[in-house]
């Protein structure tokens, strides 16, 4: 499992898509990861520490399990398979570990509003990761790097999710 920070949160002003960036908090792989405007707003109001005269969903999601008598301990995004990633919240409740399958979008939300960290399986950056090209500044599928090695299977192309993110530049989009 990888640590990962997020990055920003990007909109595409022509078809109004946001992407969260994740990059792994000691190197140089970022993660772009497609959510939904909802969880996008969710996450860039705690990034930016904006408070909220009523709780949002994540928030109430904060409440309820708070009143469980559990914490968020991490989350996970596990697998990429057929294009969708998957991910699991890990609660703690005294003392019981509970995995809860979940959108890697809710896990980031929640985990933000518990300060909990985000991990990526490694299997899941060997096949969806993106570099910062150093000559270009574009954001690039690791499988073109000189000299990349996975030590999974390598994919000729990236997931079709990613080549959008590959064909435009999103130097100018506004961080949410």
């Amino acid at each position: 499992m990888i640590e990962m920070k997020i990055e920003n949160i990007m909109v595409n002003t022509i078809n109004d898509s946001r992407v969260v960036l994740l990059k792994e908090d000691e190197g140089e792989r970022y993660l772009p990861l497609w959510v939904g405007a909802a969880e996008a707003n969710a996450i860039a109001l705690k990034l930016e520490n904006v408070e909220v005269p009523r709780p949002l969903t994540h928030d109430l999601a904060k409440s309820v399990i708070e009143s469980l008598g559990a914490s968020v301990k991490q989350v996970l995004v596990t697998e990429l398979r057929e294009e969708v990633f998957y991910g699991i919240m890990v609660l703690n409740r005294a003392g019981q570990e509970l995995r809860i399958d979940s959108r890697p979008s809710d896990c980031m939300a929640i985990a933000l509003r518990f300060k909990a960290p985000i991990y990526v399986e490694e299997p899941v950056l060997d096949e969806a990761a993106m570099i910062i090209d150093s000559e270009t500044g574009e954001l690039k599928s690791v499988h073109e790097l000189p000299g990349y090695n996975s030590a999974n299977k390598v994919r000729e192309q990236p997931p079709e999710a990613f080549r959008e993110i590959l064909d435009r530049d999103f130097g100018d989009e506004d961080k949410e």
